[in-house]
């Protein structure tokens, strides 16, 4: 492209990659000649395509261990990678050997029962794991938690670790399964850190016998930011999430690619938060009427 300025033709060539790397369409044949050929196209590509890496379970096999011999030949690249997203169960041992190779990590998923390793991942900001990789943070805060914002427990039954979340300073959503009994859900409550925004409840298999208890949580008296989802559908009168947990998994993978478990959760406490201030609207509104009456009725006994 000798005529396109060279800002111009660097998006262009992103834009197909972007496109590509979501799925959205499939690059022209002559691409990977293209990128071959000049230095130029291969290395803001390959930008696109080390950001965001994904495994599902047909090829993590394969595909672990091939990243991390490219990641060791290819230092650069390893510095490219910001997400990694993991399928459920893998062998541990390999992701311990790539994610020190990764400085530049800002989102993981790894649901394995096997804690990891997080000393070298500093600038974390997502994290969906078991409980097991989620540290009794009882000295100083690791680094690797410090920047979290995002933060989803799996199969995290027990509130052993609600303190734990009070210490996390910057997270603003939080997604972890619901607490079986009420006093659970206060004391996960009562340690919601000030930053808090969104506290999804995941429900899997949801028992259709304790339909008031969910139709509390869901709407929202407990706590304005908790918004419950469920595995099955159900029939409450509130809004709720329905997501199965292989859905859990795609919504992480597709960061920032719109309708995800955050998005829905986010238009749901908004939607409130609209109601709410109508209702106030309308209390002032009643109010002014009722001052505006009885100044009346005194002038006029």
């Amino acid at each position: 492209m000798p005529d396109v300025p060279l800002d111009v033709e660097r998006l262009c060539v992103e834009a197909i990659m972007s496109d590509f790397v979501l799925g959205k369409s499939t690059p022209p044949k002559q691409l990977p000649t293209v990128l071959w050929v000049c230095r130029r196209f291969k290395n803001w590509c390959y930008r696109q395509l080390y950001r965001s890496i994904t495994f599902d379970s047909d090829y993590i096999s394969t595909g672990l261990p091939l990243l991390r011999r490219t990641l060791v030949k290819s230092p650069e690249l390893a510095l490219l990678v910001q997400e990694l997203t993991l399928p459920h169960r893998f062998r541990i041992q390999s992701i311990i050997e790539i994610l020190p190779l990764c400085p530049n990590l800002v989102s993981l998923l790894v649901w394995n029962d096997e804690a990891i390793d997080l000393s070298y991942n500093k600038g974390l900001r997502r994290l969906s794991c078991f409980p097991t990789l989620f540290p009794a943070l009882d000295g100083p805060l690791p680094p690797a938690f410090v920047q979290l914002t995002h933060l989803d427990l799996i199969v995290a039954e027990g509130t052993t670790w609600y303190w734990l979340f009070a210490r996390l300073p910057r997270l603003t959503h939080l997604c972890t399964d619901l607490p079986k009994v009420d006093s659970d859900i206060s004391c996960l409550i009562a340690n919601f850190p000030p930053s808090l925004q969104v506290c999804v409840l995941f429900e899997e298999w949801p028992d259709g016998d304790d339909l008031a208890r969910k139709k509390t949580i869901a709407s929202g008296e407990l706590d304005q930011r908790i918004v419950f989802a469920a595995s099955e559908h159900f029939e409450v009168s509130v809004p709720y999430i329905y997501r199965q947990p292989d859905d859990l998994w795609s919504d992480w993978a597709k960061f920032g690619s719109g309708n995800t478990l955050w998005d829905e959760a986010e238009l749901i406490i908004k939607s409130r938060r609209v109601a709410t201030n109508e209702v106030r609207i309308l209390i002032y509104q009643n109010y002014r009427v009722s001052i505006a009456n009885a100044s009346l009725r005194r002038r006029h006994p």
